[in-house]
């Protein structure tokens, strides 16, 4: 599981095409809203890891820029795993509750075959059964 807690106490915005957002408001947009904000983190890390690979090549020396960057890199890895994190989520409930449904089906429709066979046990009784038991039932009100 994800730990959100850095992002909600040093309140931590996510930049998104609805404007910024928090970590709590995410749980209100759609997967696929959810996919495209995780797809920007993600070209956004990978620009960061193409950008270190720079440095390092250049055998750049100025460690409060690469200090700076690796903070910066940690905060949108951490992002991007909140988002991950709530399309899991939301995938893994919305998968609940269509077997909740489906188990559902299942059962009314057990139920009505159950209904069926009692009604044709019932159906194959003779009529003499069936009037001795309309006055049992009679007799008990």
């Amino acid at each position: 599981m994800v730990d959100y807690r850095k992002l909600v106490r040093e309140n931590i915005y996510f930049q998104t095409e609805q404007g910024s957002l928090s970590p709590q408001d995410l749980w209100k947009l759609s997967v696929p809203k959810l996919r495209n904000i995780g797809r920007s983190l993600y070209a956004e890390i990978k620009d960061y890891q193409d950008e270190d690979r720079l440095f390092f090549e250049l055998e750049l020396e100025d460690k409060q820029l690469i200090q700076k960057k690796t903070k910066e890199q940690a905060l949108l890895t951490l992002k991007f795993e909140v988002v991950k994190d709530i399309i899991k989520t939301k995938i893994e409930e919305q998968q609940a509750r269509v077997n909740k449904a489906q188990k559902k089906e299942e059962i009314e429709r057990l139920t009505a075959l159950l209904h069926e066979k009692q009604n044709e046990e019932l159906a194959a009784k003779p009529a003499s059964e069936l009037r001795d038991m309309i006055a049992a039932l009679q007799n008990e009100t």
